[in-house]
């Protein structure tokens, strides 16, 4: 049975899409920091159940921009860092309402799921791309 840090490695690893940015658009945007399939949820809607130390050796066999993502948004001392994570899925930054920070485009690229309460992405998105909906 995988423990509750490997679960968070193994969606940092999968499951960890985007980040807050500055936005050329407005303020602060949601931008992709790898490319995020079509028809896909980027994000997470899960409830925040506690916080685990991921040591920098963990860390460092992550990608560098997740490295990166992860040392900006949690605290790290000289044990390593200690994310949150949310309920079983793990993680995070993903969880982190970062939705509300999405930028209006007339030519969105998410699409909002009535049926599902969620967004999926309408057409693959590159990394450092900003994601955009229609309001």
């Amino acid at each position: 049975m995988m423990n509750i840090k490997d679960k968070i490695i193994k969606n940092l690893k999968h499951n960890t899409y985007c980040r807050l940015k500055c936005s050329d658009t407005d303020g602060v945007g949601v931008f992709a920091i790898r490319d995020i399939p079509e028809s896909i949820n980027p994000f997470s809607d899960t409830e925040f159940t506690g916080d685990v130390l991921i040591t920098h050796d963990e860390i460092a066999q992550l990608d560098e921009s997740i490295q990166e993502l992860v040392y900006d948004l949690y605290y790290n001392d000289e044990e390593g860092v200690h994310v949150q994570y949310f309920s079983e899925m793990g993680i995070t930054p993903n969880v982190s309402y970062i939705q509300y920070k999405l930028n209006h485009s007339d030519k969105p690229n998410l699409k909002w799921d009535e049926e599902k309460y969620c967004f999926f992405t309408n057409k693959k998105i590159n990394k450092n791309e900003e994601l955009f909906i229609d309001y």
